[in-house]
């Protein structure tokens, strides 16, 4: 071989090594972890199906998992730490998870692909999935969509999971075709679980709905979201009625 092949097989062994993030005992690999997190995410949605009883049985699915798996709870929280310390490997994990979760979408929908719509009322266009992180140097996810999907009167739905506790701020607002701007707020729970439902003006049509999610206290980074989905659903005159002081909002700026 001549001796410029040698040097160029050298470096990208180098270059491969050095793109692979060492990973310290006591720490998974993606592969052990996609599975696990693909499960929790769907004993998740099942606890969000079956209100009573809520928080026990949430800790008893939990353990099953990892039971499961055969990975212990320390395991699994220092592999969730250390992906807070490295996003780039965050972000892989969970392309591996949302393929494991597409494939059971494929097999609840009879085989016909991984892409069949299961909810037509869904408008949530990115991953299920971010994390807030010191490393990427945000304490904060926004997003801002345009949108022609909802008729006068919808209800707007956000909602999402935070895996560890934080205290944050969460803003959730319409754009109609006046220009005008209409929002309100609400604080992360105690459960890490938020919805918001904020009820649309029935004399004038959503453009965009934006939204964000702010952390207050910088040591409770990293903070993992999950289970996240943005909805619509048509006007409720009753529902409506007990929402109807989320039609007062404070335009930004005024």
């Amino acid at each position: 071989m001549r001796r410029g092949g040698v040097i160029l097989q050298a470096a990208l062994l180098v270059l491969l090594a050095s793109a692979c993030v060492k990973r310290p005992d006591g720490v998974l690999s993606d592969k052990e972890m996609a599975p696990v997190v693909a499960d929790l995410e769907l004993s998740e949605a099942y606890v969000q199906t079956e209100r009573a009883g809520e928080a026990d049985r949430k800790e008893r699915l939990e353990e099953y998992v990892l039971r499961k798996h055969g990975v212990s709870r320390e395991d699994y929280d220092s592999t969730m730490n250390w992906y807070g310390r490295n996003v780039d490997e965050y972000t892989r994990l969970y392309r591996d998870v949302d393929r494991i979760l597409a494939q059971r979408r494929k097999q609840l929908a009879g085989g016909k692909g991984a892409d069949v719509e299961l909810d037509d009322a869904d408008l949530w266009p990115y991953s299920r999935h971010a994390m807030l992180s010191g490393e990427m140097a945000s304490d904060a996810m926004a997003f801002s969509l345009p949108t022609a999907q909802l008729d006068k009167g919808d209800r707007v739905i956000w909602k999402f999971r935070s895996r560890t506790f934080a205290e944050a701020e969460a803003l959730l607002g319409v754009e109609y075709d006046n220009g005008e701007n209409a929002f309100y707020t609400r604080t992360l729970n105690s459960n890490g679980r938020l919805e918001m439902t904020l009820q649309t003006d029935t004399a004038r049509r959503v453009t965009r709905i934006f939204g964000n999610l702010h952390v207050k206290r910088a040591s409770d980074l990293p903070v993992w979201l999950d289970s996240i989905a943005l909805t619509h659903l048509p006007l409720d005159t009753m529902e409506y009625f007990n929402v109807h002081q989320l039609r007062n909002f404070k335009s930004p700026g005024k």
